[in-house]
């Protein structure tokens, strides 16, 4: 996540003329994003454990600056996670799946209203997604713990694995920017990230893992943020 934090306030750092109500502008983002967890979910499934069935609440920051009248630069980050876990027969288990990502976006203002511009644009970004898995015992025995990493140990009383995987992504949009004041705007816009992990992308404590499902990230993206500029 910090290198997209520091991609989106560089963003705000580069020079701009003027357009619509800002020539350049930074702030905070939330959004609503669902992607394809069919595969993990059939996963959990397999193991009793709950599934993912709820969007990620992701957050974020981006930062822009008019270099034209309608066109303008800057960049953009975004995180969220979303967890299950049960306790089971003593064992408190857990599953999280967490995304992030940014890059360079760019925005083009297709019509100017005064109060409002409606802009259309992308995010040529790269990010990584991973899947953390966890069983403990409880309560945790101290002993237990490191008895597990015997040479020669046979139990498996507190385990964890991550999956990790990197992917490219570009997520093209459209949206509307409302200004309150000279120096604060509200925006919205419907967004699609354009990527999916690939089946033979996933490692696991870096080495590869073999049979493992794609994951698609072509969802809706539902993105709201405050913005501040002048």
């Amino acid at each position: 996540m910090s290198r997209s934090v520091i991609i989106a306030l560089l963003g705000m750092a580069v020079g701009s003329a003027w357009a619509g109500g800002f020539n350049v502008a930074g702030g905070f983002s939330v959004a609503l994003y669902q992607p394809d967890f069919a595969p993990i979910n059939g996963s959990l499934r397999s193991i009793g454990m709950p599934e993912l069935d709820k969007p990620l609440v992701i957050y974020g920051g981006q930062g822009f600056a008019y270099v034209s009248r309608r066109l303008a630069i800057g960049g953009a980050g975004f995180g969220g996670m979303a967890s299950v876990s049960d306790l089971e027969n003593g064992y408190a288990r857990t599953a999280r799946f967490t995304i992030g990502w940014g890059g360079v976006q760019f925005e083009y203002l297709l019509l100017d209203l005064g109060r409002a511009d409606f802009v259309a644009g992308g995010l040529v970004s790269w990010g990584g997604a991973s899947i953390h898995l966890q069983k403990t015992r409880s309560p945790i025995d101290w002993d237990d713990v490191w008895n597990d990493y015997q040479a020669l140990s046979d139990t498996s009383e507190n385990i964890s694995s991550d999956f990790t995987h990197s992917f490219f992504l570009f997520q093209p949009r459209v949206g509307v920017r409302v200004y309150l004041t000279q120096w604060m705007a509200l925006s919205g816009s419907v967004e699609v990230p354009l990527s999916k992990l690939s089946s033979g992308g996933w490692k696991l404590n870096d080495a590869d893992v073999y049979n493992a499902p794609e994951l698609d990230l072509i969802a809706p993206f539902f993105h709201f943020s405050i913005l501040f500029g002048g």
